[in-house]
C-alpha cells in the first residue's frame, strides 16, 4: 500500500491505496485510519454491479477515486466511489473534456466492499492495457472541512485531473 499526502499540513486521516492491473480489470484498495470524525465514513458494506448506484458529484463529500490513462494517450479514466456503494466511471478525451464529463462503461463494477478502515473495489474490463499512469486520491470531509488526498499533488492547489500527477506505473 502506498501512503496518500494531504493537500496542505493537516492531516485528519493517514490514507494508504493500492492499485492492481491484471488482465481482464483492476483492483483498487483503500486503507483509512482516521483521527477525527469524517463525513460519510467507511462502515461495514458490500455490492455488486447489480445493488451498486451510478452517482454522479460524489467528490462533493467523502469520495475515495482513481484516475489512470495508457501511457502515452490523452484519453484518461476517473473513479469515484463512495461509502454508501455509490460510484461512477468518467471517460475523459482529454484534460477534463468533455463536460459535463460523461460515463464510461468501459470498465464495469464487479464489486466493491468497505469495513470501517478500508474500501476494496474490483472492476472487470475488455480493453486490455498493458500498462497504466495512475493517480490515486481521495476527498476526505470532516464537519469543519474538505482535505484531498493523493498520492502526489503538482500543482499549488489540489487537482486530480493534472497528469502530473498520474505518478504510478502499473503493467500487466
Amino acid at each position: 500500500m502506498l501512503a496518500l499526502k494531504p493537500f496542505g499540513r493537516t492531516i485528519p486521516v493517514t490514507l494508504e491505496a493500492d492499485f492492481t492491473l491484471r488482465p481482464g480489470g483492476i483492483e483498487i484498495r483503500f486503507a483509512l485510519d482516521a483521527h477525527t470524525p469524517i463525513a460519510n465514513a467507511l462502515k461495514d458494506g458490500a455490492w455488486t454491479a447489480e445493488t451498486a448506484a451510478r452517482t454522479d458529484g460524489l467528490w462533493n463529500t467523502t469520495c475515495f477515486e482513481a484516475f489512470w490513462a495508457e501511457p502515452g494517450h490523452d484519453t484518461y479514466w476517473e473513479l469515484n466511489l463512495a461509502a454508501s456503494g455509490a460510484w461512477n466511471l468518467y471517460r475523459f478525451d482529454s484534460l477534463r473534456t468533455p463536460q459535463p464529463p460523461r460515463t464510461s462503461d468501459d470498465y464495469a463494477l464487479k464489486s466493491l466492499r468497505t469495513t470501517p478502515t478500508s474500501l476494496i473495489c474490483d472492476l472487470t474490463s475488455a480493453l486490455r492495457p498493458a500498462a497504466l499512469d495512475i493517480a490515486l486520491t481521495a476527498v476526505i470531509a470532516t464537519p469543519d472541512r474538505t482535505f484531498y488526498y493523493a498520492l502526489h499533488h503538482p500543482r499549488p492547489q489540489p487537482d486530480f485531473h493534472d497528469r502530473a500527477g498520474f505518478v504510478l506505473r502499473r503493467t500487466v
